[in-house]
């Protein structure tokens, strides 16, 4: 955990209870599209009739745009001969940061029957000679459990996701989906076609998982709150000058909806964090409003777990902010964030100002580690004191390396000080505190040992 400062205001579960505002708070900036065309459209001006702009295709697979103009790309595995697939080069990667992959709409037919996979692969830097590569199976057999089935046995809107992490040596990360071993015999409904798809670097622990946190237009397609998902009377809006926020729109009785965000990875037992960040609530609100984190098997539709409170919102304002957490249970592999809106009070009708409006948001994942182990070696020991003393009195150190369980800089107060000396004198020798407080006090002789090497140090540097 990190050391947290509490002040009054925050809304939650219907009563008053304390903001806690912590010194590594997450970022508000949405995670980046690496690719430079997530839907395989035609992206040339003046248009040339060729989708799938940025990508390269292999074997018997294309880009076309026959399903209602909507780019896509098309893999056809309606032939025993065939195999195939896409990819798409030239994107920057840094050696040990993770990357995940997701195709964010798929649409597998009825009678595909070849191997089908996606994932990463790792280049030095001609982008030619690949070093790694890390890929996931998808397992079109189980379509039949997935959502959207159609009336000839095909699934639409599918999601999949994996990660890898680039090795030492890598320059470039390369996406790709690729299938073989086909085993149909020319029959129809037989293809997949992928409609949208997103590559993004993963965050460290702490930094904001969303992918749109702003629900703006971000591929310029006129369309907000990509990669959002909304039913019943929710959308996503910008008549509040030109800044882009979902809108719940309880002004009508009868009126409810909500939003969420799909193919965002989770691990089991790991505590994710959901904030509403920048809320506006109209003077006649009046409707339930619920929040929090839905946890989701490999399918990413058959729930696992989920939690989710009713926030206090019978205080209209603008700038309001709401958190809720939840801990991943065992066989999680996606968490979700929603947002509902119901029980709108039958007592007006078509009310003005009677709506909710959420203009920036965040999810996290909870930052781990041992309160004191600042080079992050799994033990409290003299590098970190080392550590806190080269850095002592310094006001910011997020860009000195080592300082791994707190990403954003010092975790207290925002200066190297007796607070980051505690952590260290407190835990020293530990390998399994996993807080500060509660940890337990040193012996006497390390105790005085420690200070008096403070003491000599910090004379040293004066």
């Amino acid at each position: 955990m990190l050391a947290c400062l509490r002040t009054p205001g925050f809304r939650s579960s219907r009563w008053l209870v304390p903001l806690v505002v912590c010194a590594s708070a997450t970022p508000a900036s949405a995670v980046d599209n690496l690719l430079t065309n997530r839907g395989f459209e035609d992206t040339t001006e003046p248009a040339d009739g060729i989708f799938g702009d940025g990508w390269g295709a292999f074997g018997a697979a294309d880009f076309n745009a026959f399903f209602g103009a909507n780019g896509h790309a098309s893999l056809f595995p309606d032939q025993p001969e065939n195999t195939g697939g896409i990819f798409q080069a030239g994107i920057t990667a840094t050696p040990g940061a993770t990357y995940q992959f997701d195709l964010l709409n798929t649409r597998i037919e009825a009678n595909f029957d070849a191997d089908l996979r996606f994932g990463l692969e790792f280049y030095l830097s001609d982008d030619t000679t690949k070093i790694a590569e890390t890929l996931a199976p998808i397992d079109a057999d189980t379509r039949l459990a997935l959502p959207n089935v159609d009336g000839d046995g095909g699934v639409n809107a599918a999601v999949f996701s994996m990660k890898g992490t680039a090795p030492s040596g890598a320059a470039f990360v390369r996406p790709i989906v690729l299938y073989d071993n086909v085993q149909s015999t020319a029959s129809s409904q037989e293809n997949v076609f992928v409609f949208d798809s997103f590559l993004s670097e993963v965050p460290t622990p702490g930094g904001n998982l969303l992918k749109n946190p702003g629900f703006e237009d971000i591929d310029g397609d006129g369309n907000l709150g990509n990669t959002w998902g909304s039913f019943g009377t929710t959308g996503f809006n910008d008549f509040f000058t030109g800044n882009g926020h979902a809108s719940l729109f309880a002004d009508t009785v009868g009126n409810a909806g909500g939003l969420f965000q799909q193919a965002i990875l989770a691990t089991p037992g790991t505590e994710y964090t959901f904030e509403l960040t920048d809320v506006r609530i109209e003077d006649n609100w009046d409707a339930d409003l619920t929040f929090g984190l839905e946890f989701y098997g490999g399918d990413d539709f058959n729930k696992l777990g989920e939690s989710l409170v009713v926030a206090d919102t019978s205080t209209p304002g603008d700038g309001l902010s709401f958190d809720v957490s939840g801990t991943a249970p065992a066989g999680t592999v996606y968490v979700r964030p929603v947002v509902l809106f119901d029980n709108v009070n039958g007592a007006y009708l078509e009310q003005p100002l009677a709506n909710l409006f959420i203009f920036d948001a965040s999810l996290s994942e909870a930052v781990t580690g041992i309160v004191g182990d600042y080079d992050a070696s799994g033990q409290v020991e003299q590098a970190d004191l080392d550590f806190v003393l080269q850095n002592w009195g310094d006001t910011d150190v997020s860009d000195v390396t080592g300082w791994v369980n707190f990403p954003n800089g010092d975790p207290f107060d925002g200066l190297v000080d007796q607070n980051e000396l505690d952590g260290v004198l407190l835990n020293w020798g530990d390998t399994t505190v996993p807080e500060f407080s509660g940890a337990t006090v040193p012996e006497p002789s390390a105790w005085v040992a420690l200070s008096a090497g403070l003491f000599c140090r910090r004379w040293r540097r004066g």
